[in-house]
């Protein structure tokens, strides 16, 4: 009895002292990544799309027929809401968010949801590899998180200087509900999981159809069975909705299928080389144990398919999706292998690969804060107010992306190269040259400068009214 008691108690240690690593581990990982992004955002270098999807946060007024308004997405394509190029109504789950705490809270927000959504896909691979393993205190389940975590591409898609926000960032948090679901046999929890992934983007069809394919054939168990028959009912119905039932989502869709055509040949086959040449080391240290299940390789190819065709930064945001993919594949092979005798030279290949994973990772997301930290402009936020001051609030504004983030609440806000449809320009100084060749622009009339304030300067556009004639309804 004595000596099950101190074994007990061993294993009871080992576990409790796994747990508290695995918090301090996740909360560190958090905490560095948010830091980097709010730093990056207080000086001006988050680009474009987080102000793009914050402002059309903002313009969403149900009762008044504006959903997801965006001046960008109206001047740029005739849209009337961003649903209309790409269907994401998951977004819509936000509006309250800036009616109680402001637009500026709207953009830590975002910034928040974009990090933590890794770390929740994290956080469930852990508890569920803890649950599952067969040796009580075992590092594996701390491990392949921080392998995923860590990961190059997941830091870069954390950091995302070029976007700071997108929808695809969503997509670990439903992943992972549908991996946690699955495992425990929750089907309520499963079929919402479908559901808001559907909802998150119209490519979730990427991956759903694949996914629902392979696992009808492959996998045994009729519970899984039936949802997969779920998974594939959904992508058939989702993907027949994105490409034929919205003609506006065709349209633009129509566009990038042009353009990919256009480059078929030698050009599509150096995408490929481009791909693995820039990103192999960041995907192998994550991804072999996905090897191990030949089979899951087929879930992300019609992705990897996309990526080719078009030749995608996949250094971004689109590798949310599949790396939460082939993590919780690579997580699964490593229940199946890694805790069997015959095989223990899996376990120092996983503790050095994840090692090397988040010393890369950590260096890559080093390099890139810093290289994006040189981009940065001292502007004091009283000189963005006199400047914002001077913008009458109803009339089409044109803003430098490095003073965007206070003109988020606008109802008409446009990018500074979509100046000419701006009544307002806002710029800040040292100018980009396409601004300063925007202001020589020689067509029914120039800007004229209404005033400046520090580094900052505004002009006005006598060609357009106050407010805009855009319609903002979708209905």
């Amino acid at each position: 009895m004595q000596v099950r008691h101190v074994a007990g108690s061993a294993a009871g240690n080992a576990t409790l002292t796994r747990t508290w690593l695995a918090c301090f581990a996740f909360t560190a990982w958090f905490a560095v990544v948010f830091w980097a992004k709010v730093r990056m955002l207080h000086h001006g270098i988050l680009l474009t799309d987080i102000y793009m999807f914050a402002n059309s946060i903002v313009n969403t007024h149900p009762l008044d027929g504006e959903i997801l308004f965006s001046a960008i997405q109206a001047e740029s394509r005739g849209f009337v809401s961003i649903l209309q190029d790409h269907f994401s109504p998951i977004l819509l789950l936000f509006t309250p968010f800036p009616r109680v705490f402001g637009p500026d809270a709207l953009l830590l927000f975002l910034m928040a949801v974009q990090t933590a959504g890794p770390l929740v896909l994290a956080g469930i691979l852990y508890g569920q590899l803890c649950r599952l393993s067969s040796k009580a205190g075992s590092y594996y389940p701390l491990l392949a998180a921080l392998a995923y975590l860590c990961n190059p591409g997941t830091v870069l898609a954390c950091l995302d200087s070029a976007a700071g926000f997108h929808q695809d960032s969503l997509y670990p948090i439903a992943i992972g509900a549908l991996f946690f679901a699955m495992l425990n046999r929750r089907r309520v929890l499963s079929i919402l999981s479908l559901v808001g992934l559907f909802l998150i983007k119209e490519n979730a069809v990427l991956y759903a159809l694949p996914a629902s394919l392979v696992g009808l054939v492959l996998d045994r168990d009729r519970w899984r069975r039936s949802i997969y028959g779920w998974m594939l009912g959904l992508s058939v119905v989702g993907g027949a909705t994105a490409l034929v039932g919205s003609p506006y989502f065709f349209r633009t869709q129509n566009a990038y299928v042009k353009s990919g055509l256009s480059r078929l040949g030698w050009e599509n086959a150096g995408n490929v080389l481009w791909l693995l040449r820039s990103h192999w080391p960041g995907y192998l240290l994550l991804l072999w144990p996905a090897l191990l299940f030949p089979a899951v390789i087929l879930v992300i190819l019609p992705d990897l398919g996309v990526f080719t065709f078009f030749k995608i930064n996949a250094k971004d945001w689109h590798d949310f999706p599949v790396l939460a993919v082939f993590a919780c594949a690579a997580a699964l092979a490593g229940l199946g292998y890694f805790d069997r005798a015959r095989n223990r030279w899996t376990r120092p290949v996983l503790v050095l690969t994840a090692l090397a994973g988040i010393l890369l990772g950590a260096k890559v997301g080093s390099d890139d804060y810093r290289k994006a930290m040189r981009q940065r402009i001292a502007i004091s936020d009283s000189e963005v107010a006199a400047a914002a001051a001077l913008v009458p609030f109803d009339c089409p504004v044109g803003a430098d992306d490095r003073i965007m983030q206070h003109f988020v609440d606008r109802p008409t806000l446009l990018y500074v190269r979509q100046g000419r449809a701006a009544a307002y320009l806002v710029l800040v100084e040292p100018m980009k040259p396409e601004d300063a060749q925007l202001l020589g622009w020689s067509g029914q009339t120039a800007f004229q400068p209404v005033g400046r304030s520090g580094r900052i300067s505004v002009f006005r556009n006598p060609a357009v009214s106050c407010p805009a004639p855009y319609r903002r309804t979708i209905f």
